[in-house]
């Protein structure tokens, strides 16, 4: 017992001294580099994440069977835990059973899948844009190693250039492709031939300070004041964004329009489609906005869309219309797996997983004044932050049906499609028979609004993988979603 009081006490002395330093380095004026810019704003987010989690921590087994269970989250390791095992061996699987633990504990309130929500409305779309939802898909999978051939059945893929990631992880490695239909293929899709702009996801410790760094930041920089749409000037008086992003899309700026000015003068692409997934989809979805903003003045003869898989929100501005924001004739989608963890996060969804992660050893939330709450039941507004009220029973409302969420920080550009994969019984069967299957995927696919999504409790790490996104695609592919039968059936 001795040894491990002293261990205890060992390590709180260790993470004050980790906390204090991470305090004085975001104290150093900014000195005007994006490194050192993304480095601070990480810095300031551990700093407090760890002070938030710090009591929970101390209550977990004094062995270390826990350690920062969170820290996974905050620091976006999801494509180390969803797509493989980065040979972290017994860390790896103690922030997995973590994660785990978290998940479960979200299961119990009703707002942490879509049934709890109130309104949501069944998404559609048609076979071409259906195929430009999967070349976006193979665009943002193949940015993450652009020396394998892009594959597929009644389509080209040209992959003309490619921007490797920079050493201090602002520039994100992106793909430039040229997709047309192949030769072979005789039904026509107005939206070809597209170049493919797509951006990598996290793929490096590099990529985690970028996307820890999440700060609002003046996002002036985006458009061109000169070529401004007078149809956004209103949103661009107070448009902000997660800094690390921000930064990743400023970086990129140039190589983008430079080729899209090569495109233009050459006349042969009449469409230009931003994409990635994960954090390579938020900065993509930053790029999209600039050509949305000031596209239609600059490239009067292009048209621009952006689909993104997975990806964390990234903009800040004052509109609700923001959602229903979409460059003429392209496409604004969001694609959301259902339980995404990924496609939550943001500063006040970090804070509120610290409270749920907390209340699994019965400690009350953390109170934070600047954070406001999402409604939590149709005609009650509830705010866990409320200083009319005390701890005691902002934990007796955060233990019933339904977790209170804070408002978020950054929302999304464009519309949120959260996509739900089930099994089903066929006609003829039942769950029960062994003789032959009984049952099948069925995929849905809801268009969910703003307010409702900002309700949602998503903890699942898994289904943020690229293979948990590649098998809902297909099944967009083939037109098995919403119960259709395919295409052709229609």
């Amino acid at each position: 017992m001795g040894s491990k009081y002293h261990r205890f006490l060992k390590r709180r002395d260790i993470r004050a001294l980790v906390e204090s330093g991470l305090d004085a380095a975001n104290a150093v004026p900014n000195s005007g580099f994006i490194f050192v810019e993304n480095s601070q704003g990480a810095s300031a987010a551990v700093s407090e994440l760890s002070k938030s989690l710090g009591t929970a921590i101390e209550q977990v087994d004094l062995e270390g069977t826990v350690r920062s269970g969170l820290v996974l989250t905050a620091l976006h390791c999801h494509e180390q835990t969803a797509d493989y095992d980065n040979g972290s061996g017994d860390l790896g699987e103690q922030l997995r059973v973590q994660l785990k633990r978290l998940d479960e504990k979200a299961v119990e309130y009703s707002n942490s899948s879509l049934a709890g929500l109130t309104r949501q409305i069944e998404w559609t779309c048609s076979q071409s844009e259906a195929e430009v939802i999967s070349i976006a898909w193979k665009c943002a999978a193949g940015a993450y190693d652009p020396t394998l051939d892009i594959r597929s059945n009644g389509f080209e893929f040209n992959l003309r250039y490619d921007v490797p990631s920079s050493m201090g992880g602002a520039t994100k490695a992106t793909t430039f492709t040229l997709v047309d239909k192949a030769a072979s293929q005789q039904a026509s899709n107005s939206f070809l031939p597209i170049l493919v702009i797509a951006v990598r996801g996290t793929a490096s410790v590099i990529d985690h300070i970028v996307n820890i760094n999440s700060q609002a930041k003046d996002a002036s920089c985006l458009y061109e004041t000169e070529h401004l749409d007078q149809n956004y000037a209103e949103i661009v008086t107070s448009l902000e964004a997660h800094a690390g992003f921000l930064n990743s899309a400023q970086a990129l700026k140039e190589d983008v329009s430079k080729y899209i000015d090569d495109y233009a003068k050459q006349n042969n692409v009449k469409h230009v489609l931003f994409t990635g997934h994960s954090a390579g989809g938020a900065v993509a979805s930053l790029l999209y906005l600039r050509y949305l903003l000031c596209g239609k003045s600059k490239y009067p003869s292009l048209r621009f869309s952006s689909i993104t898989f997975g990806s964390p929100p990234a903009l800040r501005w004052g509109l609700a219309q923001q959602e229903d924001l979409v460059a003429e004739g392209g496409l604004s989608l969001n694609i959301i797996n259902e339980y995404d963890l990924v496609s939550r996060v943001d500063r006040s969804y970090i804070r509120t997983l610290v409270d749920l992660y907390r209340s699994i050893y019965d400690l009350p939330p953390i109170r934070d004044p600047d954070l406001q709450t999402t409604r939590a039941a149709p005609g009650a507004c509830v705010s866990a932050n409320n200083d009319s009220k005390d701890e005691e029973e902002t934990r007796r409302e955060q233990t019933g049906k339904y977790w209170i969420v804070p408002k978020p920080v950054y929302r999304h550009v464009g519309k949120r499609v959260v996509l739900k994969l089930g099994i089903i019984p066929t006609e003829d069967g039942n769950y029960d028979s062994r003789d032959k299957p009984t049952s099948q995927l069925a995929l849905s696919a809801s268009c969910i609004p703003g307010e409702e999504f900002a309700k949602l409790l998503f903890c699942r790490v898994t289904v943020h993988s690229r293979v948990c996104y590649q098998e809902r695609i297909a099944l967009i592919t083939e037109g098995h979603f919403n119960g259709k039968n395919g295409w052709l059936l229609e």
